[in-house]
């Protein structure tokens, strides 16, 4: 069996940080559900928004499988990389 090494890689906040499209993104939501008093409204913003958090979500799980996935079948360098590897080699 092949032996794995344990890296952790490290991340900034502002690797988490909303892009000006989604702060827009949900002004927009906001407004709409504060403007609305129709049920059939809010629950067909509900549906859109349950649809796009359910869609982003399987991006990222597909991201998240791509990179392991590449990370299984490629050897890094950590040492090409100090700024995204630290800790255990």
């Amino acid at each position: 069996m092949e032996e794995f090494k344990v890296i952790e890689v490290a991340f900034k906040p502002e690797d988490f940080q909303e892009s000006l499209e989604d702060k827009f993104f949900t002004a927009k939501i906001i407004q709409s559900c504060e403007k609305t008093d129709n049920p059939k409204e809010l629950r067909e913003i509900i549906n859109a928004l349950a649809k796009l958090a359910a869609h982003r979500q399987g991006l990222i799980k597909g991201l998240c499988m791509r990179v392991a996935e590449l990370e299984c079948k490629t050897t890094f360098d950590t040492n090409k990389y100090p700024e995204f590897f630290q800790g255990r080699e």
